[in-house]
């Protein structure tokens, strides 16, 4: 995602949490049982296809480039030997071509003509495979060599097929945004509706329907969860309990796509922080909230 979606969507995530935690109003504005299931599938949406375009390609790449070294070796070496034949028989036109197939052009030509070469030097052996074997070329050495031909080939468009992937879902992604939008707007004139009946509910909605630029605003609270290998972990429940008796209600906040999610404004005290995750440990720590630096909260969960 861009800078701009993900302050947008990090709009997203605050508002919905806000309606999705007063349901009992919700419920009572018309149309909201369409709006609110609507906009919380837009968000996982967004969700999973942020997760499948930040895949890293560069294991496919690693591959290719592994297989393309295998395959220059392969085939040069076998080149090489039905050069050593074509010379002790005096067949210039097989040497000739052969000796096309140096070390310099495999491994300065593109991957597509790299094929192209080396299906000509399996052709060029197999043709004298029974004389080739002196030499140190047999069916089964050959066998071997169409056989990573083959693999080479299915590989060397992955790469290219998994940048399109990713341009798709970036086209796919802008989409759910405008979808996302749109069902916002909607969902704003329907908010007018308990405007006077419910102030509190209405004031934080529209309080949250504010972006933020991250990047520019403090915030108080940057909360993330890792695994024991510091990998992001998505899901879980950050719940804030303040040690001020006069402020009861707790703050529950989930970690999204990586590992975090940030509090715009919390009073400030000292917080008892209990973070739960299925499959994981539970843990609790101390947050001291100053309302000057952003609180960098950073707990690594236990299986």
């Amino acid at each position: 995602m861009t800078s701009e979606q993900e302050c947008r969507f990090s709009m997203y995530r605050e508002v919905m949490e806000h309606l999705n935690n007063n349901l009992t109003i919700v419920n009572t504005i018309p149309n909201m049982n369409v709006f609110v299931p609507a906009m919380n599938d837009v968000i996982q949406q967004i969700i999973l296809n942020v997760e499948e375009q930040s895949h890293d390609i560069t294991g496919v790449a690693a591959n290719k480039k592994a297989l393309r070294t295998d395959i220059e070796t392969k085939g040069l070496d076998i080149a090489l030997k039905v050069v050593a034949y074509a010379t002790i028989s005096g067949n210039l036109i097989l040497l000739n071509e052969a000796r096309m197939y140096n070390k310099s052009e495999l491994t300065r030509c593109a991957d597509n003509i790299l094929k192209i070469h080396c299906q000509c030097i399996y052709d060029m052996a197999n043709n004298i495979v029974v004389e080739l074997d002196e030499y140190g070329v047999n069916a089964a050495i050959l066998a071997d060599f169409e056989t990573v031909i083959n693999d080479y080939y299915d590989t060397i468009a992955l790469p290219g097929i998994k940048i399109a992937d990713r341009k798709v879902i970036t086209e796919m992604i802008k989409l759910l945004f405008v979808n996302g939008n749109t069902i916002l707007k909607k969902t704003d004139a329907m908010i007018e509706v308990v405007r006077v009946s419910h102030p509190e509910f209405y004031s934080e909605y529209k309080n949250l329907r504010k972006i933020t630029n991250t990047g520019k605003r403090k915030m108080a609270v940057k909360g993330t969860a890792l695994n024991q290998k510091d990998k992001p972990i998505r899901g879980a429940v950050f719940e804030f309990k303040s040690r001020d008796n006069n402020l009861t209600k707790s703050v529950i906040k989930h970690t999204y796509i990586k590992g975090s999610f940030f509090i715009r404004s919390l009073n400030s005290g000292i917080y008892d922080v209990t973070i739960t995750k299925v499959g994981y440990d539970t843990q609790t720590v101390e947050v001291i909230v100053d309302g000057i630096e952003m609180q960098r909260l950073v707990v690594k969960l236990v299986k």
